[in-house]
């Protein structure tokens, strides 16, 4: 494949939700793009992790004409409680859904990853997504890049855009080599199919800490319910199968409703990784490439805005794009001066939570509850949601559906 002259398009790297989000964002904004993901369908995601779509990402989602089906298939969290585990107290009930009517800045809408992915893979032109293609290089020819990938040879494009993760290839040949850092804990998450409206209400998150550990759970739909845990572990660890008796081990004496998800859950539905932390990229544009998403600011689960950023990035980088052209780099670099310090704020953000999730010393534990309790800590979180959103002036336009 070969494409030359004024109709070369943006090429995309990896056909996950940054990819995806990306290039209908491009598409709304009449810019031609392709996508090539590795994977040789679209169905191989995994089926058993959901992703939260706080309200920075479910408005740039409406605009894109994708949030209200997404929606369908999750069920808003309204209220987050926050309990301690040892003496059994709530440390935070945060109210969701009086912060959004009144600000429009934190809902939550837990939807099953590869329902999303398939959303956003409808509303794309038919073709946009080339599966079984793996990136090997590229090269900046100054006027256009030229991409070389796995059976299909090289291909030329405007711009390369990777959206290839936390251990992005697109990243490593630009030339940033990045070591991450075990952050000293591991996750787990899966999702069950369970119904217990007594104990597990409609429209209501939990998250129960414990010392080095957290159970955290959303409900997705009246029978499905998100559940994730996070634990402190030696670095180099081995974890083999099966996971849920060593959950069952590490969570013994807490709420039996964790036990009781765990329990409920398929062994092969459960997924375990461990976090690290990255560091810090102030520029991910190089020429006629930048980075989307994780390949850009890989984040840690603990604020649960991982995919969120990723579609703010989409946004920004489709913005810039259809404001400045092809022609130069000056929209890549634009994109990239406006994205990076909020992204790292958010990325910070995250890193200060997990350490305070780690934490195990009796008189740190104190601490922490006392930080949990605090209400500028939510003010502060709010406020970092809604930094980039606000200032988001699309220059297309469809309807706003909120909740």
């Amino acid at each position: 494949m070969l494409v030359t002259g004024k109709s070369r398009p943006v090429i995309i790297i990896g056909g996950g939700l940054a990819g995806l989000t990306t290039a209908l964002a491009l598409h709304r904004v009449g810019i031609p793009c392709v996508v090539f993901e590795q994977q040789e369908e679209l169905t191989a995601v995994e089926p058993s992790a959901a992703v939260s779509l706080w309200s920075n990402a479910s408005a740039i989602l409406d605009r894109l004409g994708a949030g209200t089906k997404a929606r369908m298939h999750g069920m808003p969290t309204l209220e987050l409680e926050i309990y301690d585990v040892k003496k059994g107290t709530l440390l935070k009930k945060w109210n969701l859904l009086k912060e959004h009517l009144y600000s429009c800045s934190t809902e939550i809408i837990p939807v099953p990853r590869d329902i999303l992915r398939q959303i956003l893979c409808e509303q794309l032109p038919p073709d946009t997504v080339v599966f079984g293609a793996k990136f090997q290089s590229y090269v900046d020819r100054g006027s256009y890049v030229q991409v070389k990938l796995d059976n299909l040879g090289e291909i030329n494009g405007s711009f390369l855009i990777g959206c290839d993760g936390v251990y992005s290839k697109v990243r490593k040949a630009m030339g940033f080599h990045l070591e991450p850092k075990y952050a000293g804990y591991t996750t787990w998450r899966s999702i069950v199919n369970f119904s217990d409206t007594k104990n597990y209400p409609f429209f209501i998150g939990k998250e129960y800490w414990g010392a080095g550990s957290r159970f955290g759970t959303l409900v997705v739909n009246p029978d499905r319910i998100y559940w994730y845990a996070i634990a402190n572990a030696e670095p180099g660890q081995i974890f083999l199968r099966p996971f849920r008796p060593q959950l069952l081990k590490r969570f013994q004496g807490w709420p039996y409703l964790c036990e009781d998800l765990i329990r409920s859950s398929n062994e092969f539905d459960i997924r375990r990784y461990d976090v690290y932390n990255w560091p810090s990229l102030s520029n991910w544009t190089r020429g006629r490439v930048t980075l989307v998403g994780d390949a850009a600011h890989p984040v840690t689960p603990n604020m649960h805005q991982g995919t969120c950023m990723s579609v703010e990035d989409a946004a920004c980088l489709a913005q810039m794009i259809s404001k400045y052209g092809h022609e130069s780099n000056k929209a890549l670099e634009l994109y990239s001066a406006a994205r990076s310090r909020q992204a790292q704020s958010i990325v910070h953000a995250s890193r200060i939570v997990g350490q305070w999730g780690s934490w195990q010393h009796p008189t740190a534990l104190s601490v922490r509850n006392l930080l949990l309790t605090y209400p500028f800590i939510y003010w502060f979180w709010h406020k970092l949601l809604k930094r980039s959103n606000v200032d988001l002036q699309f220059p297309f336009s469809l309807p706003f559906t909120s909740l």
